[in-house]
């Protein structure tokens, strides 16, 4: 009957990728506890990674309407229209999160992965940098850092980001595909694809770990296995640009011009 509990169970199960559970345990919470933001944002943030985004937006607003404040909230509004793809939207929620609680270290960071995505490096930097004055062990700053290093051909110091990032969290798919690319721009191949096969292992339902595979079996001259991880990414999520570009790339060297053009 006590609405924290269901509440921390919630965030809990959505870390480990149990939805269902997290859902039924937030929806418990609220009842329980209707006045409680934190209750309504953990629920909010599970079904979001349910990809209800709808629900999720709802929930956030409903914390929000407790507490205009409630940093994680905002954040979390922020991360439900970058996954709408309303890049500018999603970058207001996130100056909003850091605004109303400057030591809060998630929207930093989230504000220089997206700053990143839209090629507006120095802005990236300046969050990145921020995030890591605060917490210099942070590790999703530290990754996302090096992702920085790799857009800028800067391999050998996004190698060292990446191995530091999987030091102080081994299982973190983004730090070991970075790790992946980073291999493969060094033209290590074999140390790239044990990378991309571990972030496999971690999450065998990311479309980008499997395209990455496949591109680096592509240019190992195992066609077979490039095409086989390529429509892996695609069953799982068929409009992947990786996977759709990997396989068209295919198509072009196995002279299959009309397939690689659709």
């Amino acid at each position: 009957e006590v609405a924290l509990f269901h509440a921390n169970l919630s965030e809990i199960s959505r870390q480990l990728k149990q939805l269902d559970r997290a859902i039924a345990h937030g929806e418990r919470a609220v009842a329980l506890e209707p006045r409680m933001a934190m209750a309504h944002s953990n629920l909010g943030i599970a079904y979001c990674d349910n990809k209800e985004y709808d629900k999720a937006e709802a929930c956030q607003q409903r914390a929000l309407a407790i507490d205009p404040n409630f940093a994680p909230s905002l954040n979390n509004l922020g991360s439900i229209y970058r996954e709408r793809g309303d890049k500018k939207t999603a970058l207001d929620w996130y100056r909003k999160a850091a605004a109303a609680n400057p030591n809060y270290l998630e929207p930093l960071n989230n504000l220089g992965a997206l700053l990143l995505e839209e090629d507006r490096i120095p802005e990236a930097i300046e969050a990145l940098e921020k995030a890591l004055l605060l917490n210099p062990d942070y590790a999703e700053a530290i990754c996302n850092m090096g992702c920085i290093h790799l857009a800028q051909e800067e391999n050998d110091a996004a190698l060292v980001k990446f191995k530091r990032a999987l030091e102080l969290r081994p299982v973190y798919v983004e730090a070991q595909m970075g790790l992946s690319k980073t291999l493969q721009a060094l033209e290590q191949l074999e140390e790239a694809e044990t990378a991309a096969q571990r972030a496999i292992q971690v999450d065998g339902k990311n479309p980008k770990a499997h395209a990455l595979l496949g591109g680096i079996y592509s240019e190992t001259s195992r066609p077979e296995l490039a095409e086989a991880e390529f429509n892996l990414a695609l069953g799982i999520d068929p409009n992947s640009d990786e996977g759709l570009l990997g396989l068209g790339h295919l198509c072009v060297e196995n002279g299959e011009l009309e397939r690689a053009e659709a």
